[in-house]
């Protein structure tokens, strides 16, 4: 099967990434608890608590330590793009020859 108009998409799709650094506001399901209160009047006990257990390791798409400005944060945001779509691909591609049995068929 040929992928090529797919990967062609995805590149694409990388490309225009920082066009989220021209949007106001936090991505949606980004939330803050501070946030969530603001969107709906209260903060649901689980997402108070899952905000405690998890911390992004780019928050705010921002590299630590790098210089403000749109280069750096447009930076950022491929940064963040490529590590989510590396981590993705790797498990659709275990997860498909899982699947489908060819990590089987090559080790008989």
């Amino acid at each position: 099967m040929n992928y090529r108009k797919l990967w062609i998409a995805l590149g694409v799709l990388i490309l225009l990434v920082p066009l989220g650094l021209l949007a106001s506001g936090a991505a949606w399901g980004e939330w803050a608890p501070e946030e969530f209160a603001d969107l709906v009047g209260y903060v649901p006990a689980k997402i108070a608590a899952g905000a405690e257990l998890f911390g992004a390791p780019f928050s705010g798409y921002s590299i630590p330590g790098a210089k403000e400005g749109f280069l750096h944060s447009s930076l950022g945001y491929y940064v963040s793009a490529l590590i989510g779509v590396g981590i993705i691909v790797l498990i659709t591609y275990g997860l498909g020859r899982l699947i489908t049995g060819e990590a089987k068929d090559e080790n008989t």
